[in-house]
């Protein structure tokens, strides 16, 4: 079962460690002190805070492990792992948050960010009928504008009959094994994708999603078809070519972690 947590103020909260190490990389962190891990970020106001909301491509279903959950406003937010309880993916759900700019007066600590920032993807979850909210990633645009990714889902009820295969929800990983908060800097990098010609042979149109993990050395640890492109030449073909791919592995605070991802391939007839 999960471990919930109500304290606002844990270590495991990410978002405004991680953006707070991104802005004070770039001077826009206030530092009373030369010591960086005492920062106190000062962030911009509400009004730079927008959401934006994308259904899933494909629709599919999970299953983590568990880990480190907290409720806000009703919706279940995961800091550490993935829910142990099968969920739907409902989309994904964008946060933007505008950068500082010259002389803007309203700002926020880091708490009344976390505030916002938990109110807004809460408000957005109960709007599209979530259950809970995972933190996938979060960036920064060389402008200043950064961006937060999270997943909402919701839950099946127990004992229900699925109608499409349940994938597991792996948990972000360190190199010693130890399970890393939610929230990617940067996700899993292609650096090399196979020719998939194999001599030109014609293939039917279709699209197959594949799913991929990678370990922090960038090597694939597990590979499998989430939805098939309605041929199995092709769909062995898009597996083969995603085992061979050459990989970057995904980063949390600039150093690699294990982690998935679902890449798409697609044959188009001329």
């Amino acid at each position: 079962m999960p471990n919930h947590t109500s304290n606002r103020s844990s270590p495991a909260l990410c978002i405004a460690g991680l953006l707070a190490l991104m802005w004070i990389s770039s001077g826009l962190a206030a530092n009373d002190s030369p010591d960086h891990d005492k920062a106190i970020a000062r962030w911009p106001g509400p009004d730079a805070v927008s959401t934006t909301f994308s259904p899933p491509d494909p629709p599919m279903l999970y299953q983590g492990e568990g880990g480190t959950s907290r409720s806000v406003q009703g919706i279940e937010f995961w800091i550490v792992g993935r829910p142990s309880r099968v969920n739907r993916m409902l989309g994904t759900v964008r946060v933007k948050i505008a950068p500082l700019k010259s002389g803007q007066s309203q700002k926020l600590n880091s708490d009344e960010f976390n505030t916002l920032i938990d109110e807004t993807v809460a408000k957005a979850a109960s709007t599209a009928g979530a259950s809970a909210a995972i933190l996938m990633q979060v960036s920064r645009e060389r402008d200043g504008t950064s961006y937060c990714y999270y997943r909402l889902v919701v839950y099946l009820p127990e004992g229900a009959v699925v109608d499409a295969p349940i994938w597991k929800d792996a948990t972000v990983m360190d190199a010693d094994g130890n399970k890393v908060s939610n929230g990617l800097e940067k996700p899993i990098t292609t650096l090399q994708w196979p020719d998939m010609t194999e001599g030109n042979r014609w293939r039917p149109a279709g699209t197959a999603f594949v799913h991929v993990c990678v370990g922090i050395d960038g090597a694939v640890t597990e590979s499998s078809i989430v939805t098939s492109s309605g041929d199995k030449e092709s769909d062995a073909l898009g597996l083969k070519a995603a085992r061979n791919a050459r990989y970057s592995p995904a980063t949390v605070r600039g150093r690699p972690v294990n982690s998935c991802k679902n890449y798409r391939i697609t044959w188009k007839n001329h």
